[in-house]
């Protein structure tokens, strides 16, 4: 006699749950691997452009603070004295650079090989240009400019680089004369800036993770300039 066949059974209720349960587990567990991975993803590129923001500027202080002090020669007819007369900001003659803890100012004279300026266009032979570093805050925004005076004109300020929190300044004075600076200085006497050796540079970058437990809300980058005419 043949067997009589049995009827196959559904899913039941409990396996259906079972089966939802394992489900809703892997989809959370794709969703925070995925969150995760766009995370880091984000935070890579932000801090890839910190960097890149962070050598640009460093790049530019130094190619400008380097140039500090450059005139034309001859010296038997031109003299740091005779070329940069007290002014604005330089109450002694033949001083090229002085600041303060967040700001300092430079000048130089352009002679036929052409040198950086603030606008980017070739300098003009034979005239002082006069350059002010700090950082501004202009719609919430803060960056590193420039305020660009040449010769007589009227003062006109560039921008530099984005998302600059602030600078902080510090000098090497030569304080003996033996042409050695042991120790920095947030600033000097008006006197003092004829023997400023180098300047240690810090720019506080906003940090793209400041939200985050643990994380400081600016990122600080450092690099000391050497006054090449003081070499």
């Amino acid at each position: 006699m043949a067997a009589i066949p049995r009827r196959q059974r559904g899913i039941g209720m409990i396996e259906l749950l079972i089966g939802l349960a394992i489900s809703l587990l892997l989809m959370i567990g794709l969703g925070t691997v995925y969150f995760s991975m766009r995370t880091s993803s984000t935070a890579r590129d932000a801090y890839s452009q910190i960097q890149d923001a962070q050598r640009t500027s460093m790049n530019l202080l130094a190619a400008f603070v380097q140039q500090a002090g450059y005139f034309i020669v001859p010296p038997v007819t031109n003299t740091a004295a005779t070329v940069f007369p007290v002014a604005t900001g330089f109450t002694v003659a033949g001083t090229y650079i002085s600041g303060s803890a967040n700001t300092f100012t430079i000048r130089y004279v352009v002679g036929t090989n052409p040198l950086s300026t603030c606008s980017g266009v070739k300098a003009d032979t034979g005239r002082i240009y006069v350059d002010t570093f700090s950082v501004t805050t202009t719609s919430g925004v803060s960056s590193l400019t420039c305020v660009e005076t040449v010769g007589t004109g009227s003062a006109a300020t560039y921008l530099l680089v984005n998302n600059v929190s602030s600078m902080n300044l510090q000098y090497a004075i030569d304080t003996t004369g033996d042409g050695t600076a042991f120790q920095y200085t947030s600033g000097g006497a008006s006197t003092s800036w004829l023997n400023a050796r180098a300047i240690k540079v810090t720019l506080n970058y906003a940090n793209p993770l400041a939200g985050q437990t643990g994380q400081p809300a600016t990122i600080p980058f450092t690099r000391v300039i050497a006054l090449m005419n003081t070499l």
